[in-house]
């Protein structure tokens, strides 16, 4: 329900939410770092380090990692988000594996499980591929990006920033066909208008 209410811009209700479940389950790893999240989008990195910090304490270091990432990214400090995701990404099973654990699923339930699993670290590689693009390296950017997607297909913002990337790379086949995508997810986003224009210069 956070998610959703996130994906809808609904960031108070989503930060309510958090606190009531973190007021019964203080010590829930996850919650913590969702609301870190919600707090980098406000601006409030302060808070968010505070947040990731409780997540690592209570054992979610992989977690911790990201959002510490996160915020390093949010600072645009590159090489440093750069380095805690790739930290990240050694204490995590490939993204293949994620995946493969959705397809193998022998049950409804047990597929819903995987793929919150798997949404659980596309975060890893949105952040990544949004440090790689700051630094200039485009082709692990799109790289990063479309794991990111296959992870959480929800993700719109990683088409956004993927066509952005094969824009720089001269792929504008994979820059039309992401930003397409994004189109049809984020028609009113404030980034359609610009979208829209370049797909207008590609025909």
């Amino acid at each position: 329900e956070v998610k959703q209410l996130r994906l809808e811009g609904k960031l108070d209700a989503a930060q309510t939410m958090l606190q009531e479940v973190l007021a019964h389950e203080p010590d829930f790893a996850q919650a913590h770092y969702e609301l870190g999240g919600i707090l980098i989008e406000r601006k409030d990195l302060d808070g968010a380090e505070r947040e990731f910090t409780r997540a690592e304490e209570l054992g979610a270091s992989a977690l911790a990692l990201i959002g510490q990432g996160r915020v390093r990214l949010a600072q645009e400090r590159a090489p440093e988000a750069k380095e805690l995701f790739n930290r990240a990404q050694e204490q995590i099973r490939p993204a293949q594996e994620l995946l493969d654990q959705i397809g193998t699923a022998d049950s409804e339930e047990g597929k819903a499980a995987a793929r919150t699993d798997a949404a659980r670290y596309a975060d890893l590689y949105y952040g990544r591929g949004l440090t790689n693009a700051l630094l200039r390296d485009y082709a692990a950017s799109a790289v990063d990006l479309e794991t990111g997607i296959r992870l959480d297909p929800a993700n719109a913002k990683a088409h956004y920033y993927a066509g952005l990337a094969y824009n720089a790379l001269k792929r504008p086949d994979m820059m039309v066909s992401h930003f397409q995508t994004y189109l049809t997810m984020e028609p009113e986003s404030p980034e359609s208008a610009r979208v829209r224009s370049v797909l207008r210069g590609v025909r």
